[in-house]
């Protein structure tokens, strides 16, 4: 029996990470290199092809073994690396059981002593779930998807308003370039995710042309923002910034795109300067700035054409949170 890993835990059997690459080692001692360490989904896929062949299916584990061969590959990076850690918690769970033995009742238990600590984890996880039972359908491993039509945990929307006084509090203490990520994120309201993704090649005479990474699959919105003084002068900013030789309109110090662990580490700790000292402020996300541009737009409809909203309802639910502004009888 192989000795228990002690870090990576999250990679695939027998992979590891070897100075900067993940390689697979055969049981015959070969040693096969993978991908690059940045590059998780190809890594999977050349996996699959260097096994040759595909997991028996014999209990949800295995099923679950070729979804993360087969089908988070053709998945967001993001995506990825996020449902991969959520495969190792299901994994845990439901791994051993036989997969026509799984019914609601197991998955509403797991929910339930989930969701009292992570309800919006919880929820994603049944998700992921039911894709699997999806998947085991049109590979022949099981006979129906039992969670179909399951009731997920619920939370009412995130509220979290960042003020005035917080975004300048902060933007004060970052640096020039996250600076830059800032400004965008207020005036486009775009995810974080597709700031990063902005190459010189979408700077059009018109304005910022995005095609927005999570609607592409459904909606397939496409957004140009128009050019204002405000919206060149960011973008022009962050062009002017080291390096210049570049790709992207906003980059890491060595001018790479962001990623989400890089960005993250550079938001918490950019958080925590601005939530210590007698100036201090609550802690937000940067996530919460989606929500702050809309919220401080006076217009609604535009607000839902900026956040590409196909349902204007999403946009008032979930994004407009400033209490209306009434006048009282005297």
């Amino acid at each position: 029996m192989g000795r228990k890993r002690k870090s990576n835990k999250h990679l695939p059997s027998r992979v590891e990470l070897h100075h900067g690459s993940y390689r697979y080692l055969h049981r015959s001692g070969k040693k096969t290199t993978l991908a690059r360490a940045d590059d998780y989904a190809e890594m999977l896929r050349a996996l699959a092809d260097v096994i040759g062949q595909r997991p028996s299916m014999i209990t949800l584990g295995t099923i679950m073994d070729r979804y993360e061969l087969e089908v988070l590959p053709t998945k967001a990076a993001t995506s990825v690396m996020t449902q991969t850690k959520q495969l190792g918690t299901l994994r845990a769970v439901f791994g051993h059981m036989d997969p026509n033995d799984l019914c609601q009742s197991h998955a509403y238990d797991y929910a339930n002593t989930r969701a009292s600590k992570y309800p919006t984890t919880a929820s994603r996880e049944l998700e992921l779930m039911s894709h699997v039972c999806t998947m085991a359908v049109r590979w022949g491993a099981m006979r129906t998807n039992p969670l179909i039509g399951i009731e997920k945990p619920r939370r009412p929307p995130r509220r979290r308003y960042v003020s005035n006084d917080e975004y300048t509090h902060v933007w004060n203490l970052a640096s020039p370039m996250v600076r830059c990520v800032m400004d965008l994120a207020m005036l486009t309201a775009l995810r974080r995710g597709d700031i990063f993704r902005i190459e010189r090649r979408h700077i059009t005479d018109d304005g910022l042309y995005i095609k927005p990474g999570k609607t592409q699959s459904t909606t397939g919105v496409e957004l140009l923002f128009e050019w204002t003084p405000a919206l060149r002068d960011v973008v022009g900013q962050a062009l002017s910034l080291k390096p210049q030789v570049r790709q992207w309109v906003v980059c890491n110090r060595k001018g790479k795109m962001y990623t989400k662990n890089g960005f993250d580490s550079v938001w918490r700790r950019l958080m925590d300067k601005a939530t210590a000292g007698e100036a201090a402020i609550d802690r937000f996300q940067f996530r919460d700035l989606r929500r702050k541009s809309a919220s401080d737009e006076a217009d609604e409809n535009i607000a839902q054409a900026r956040l590409g909203h196909a349902n204007i309802e999403i946009t008032k639910r979930v994004y407009r949170v400033k209490p209306n502004r009434v006048k009282p009888l005297r």
